[in-house]
C-alpha cells in the first residue's frame, strides 16, 4: 500500500508543479515505481506517457516506453516510441542503431516486409558492409518475405562485394521460390556460369 501511497502523493507534486523539467522528473519517478514495485505495467506507462507530454524528449521516458511496450507485446505502440527516440538522438551510431531496430520491427513483429526492405536499404546506404543488415535481408530471401525485393537490395548494392557464399545462397533460394520450371532453369544458368568462373 505505501508503494501506491506513494504514487499518488508523485502524482499530486507533479500536477501542482507549474515547471515542465521538474514536473516530468516526478511523473518518471512515478512510473518506475509502479513498474518496479507495483509490478503495473499500464500505469507505469501512463505515468511515463505523461512525462513525455511534459518533456517531449525526454531520453529516460522514452526509454523507459521503450522496454515497457517491448515486454508486454505492443509493437506499433513500441514503433511509436523508437521513431521519437530515433528522431531525439543526437549521435549518429546511436541513430543508425535505432533505425535498424525500426527495420526489424516492421520485419518481425509488425508483418510488413516490404517497409522492413526500404528501412534496411536506407541502412545499407550509410553503412554497406553492415553484417547485420545483409543477414536480415537474406533471411528474408530465405524465408520468402518480399523475398525477390530483399534479394534485388542485396545484390545491386552488394553484387561486387558480397561474399560469394552469399550470393549463392540468394540466388538458390530464389530459384526454390520460382514455381515455373522455365524460370527456374533461366536463373540457375548465371549461378552455374558463376560456380565455373570460381573452379
Amino acid at each position: 500500500e505505501r508503494w501506491k501511497d506513494l504514487v499518488d502523493v508523485l502524482h499530486r507534486q507533479a500536477e501542482a508543479e507549474a515547471d515542465a523539467d521538474p514536473r516530468a522528473d516526478l511523473l518518471k519517478l512515478a512510473g518506475a515505481v509502479c513498474r518496479d514495485r507495483l509490478e503495473d505495467p499500464q500505469e507505469a506507462l501512463s505515468a511515463y506517457r505523461a512525462a513525455l507530454d511534459a518533456h517531449p524528449e525526454d531520453g529516460e521516458a522514452l526509454e523507459a516506453l521503450d522496454a515497457l511496450y517491448g515486454a508486454i507485446d505492443q509493437p506499433l505502440d513500441q514503433m511509436e516510441i523508437v521513431a521519437l527516440r530515433h528522431k531525439a538522438e543526437g549521435d549518429p551510431s546511436a541513430q543508425w542503431d535505432l533505425a535498424f531496430r525500426m527495420a526489424d520491427l516492421w520485419r518481425t513483429r509488425l508483418d510488413d516486409p516490404l517497409r522492413a526492405v526500404d528501412a534496411y536499404r536506407e541502412l545499407l546506404e550509410t553503412r554497406p558492409d553492415a553484417e547485420a543488415v545483409m543477414d536480415a535481408l537474406t533471411s528474408m530471401v530465405v524465408d520468402n518475405l518480399e523475398a525477390r525485393s530483399a534479394a534485388d537490395v542485396l545484390l545491386t548494392l552488394h553484387g561486387e562485394a558480397a561474399a560469394w557464399d552469399r550470393a549463392v545462397e540468394v540466388k538458390e533460394a530464389l530459384i526454390d521460390h520460382e514455381a515455373d520450371l522455365s524460370a527456374r532453369v533461366a536463373m540457375l544458368r548465371p549461378c552455374l556460369r558463376g560456380c565455373h568462373m570460381e573452379n
